[in-house]
């Protein structure tokens, strides 16, 4: 998704607007999933395939044994008020939408 594009697929929702930031970055980023999650494993967000389940992405993305069922998983902590969430990405992909989704994600929680 260009960025011209992503400009105009926008949402006054905020689960609605987590999920279209996390589908433009799973797209950009050529992942499987994409997800965010707290640090008990609730899932927040998320934009995937049918071959992956987010929510069981999202229990498992602070196990390693159990995260390692997903293939190759990446994950970046961040900041959200006083609680730590992640987003997670299945899959070969480039660093940056990584980096995107952890703005846009603090951005629109904070809506």
């Amino acid at each position: 998704m260009d960025r011209n594009n992503r400009r105009t697929n926008r949402s006054d929702a905020p689960a609605e607007a987590l999920t279209l930031l996390l589908d433009a970055c799973r797209e950009r980023g050529g992942y499987i999933a994409m997800i965010v999650a707290d640090e008990l494993g609730f899932l927040v967000g998320a934009s995937s395939n049918d071959d992956v389940d987010a929510r069981a992405l999202a229990e498992d993305l602070l196990m390693p044994r159990r995260r390692e069922a997903h293939g190759k998983v990446t994950r970046v902590p961040f900041r959200f008020e006083d609680k730590t969430l992640y987003v997670g990405a299945v899959g070969e992909g480039s660093a940056a939408p990584l980096v995107d989704a952890v703005y846009g994600a603090r951005r629109i929680l904070a809506a």
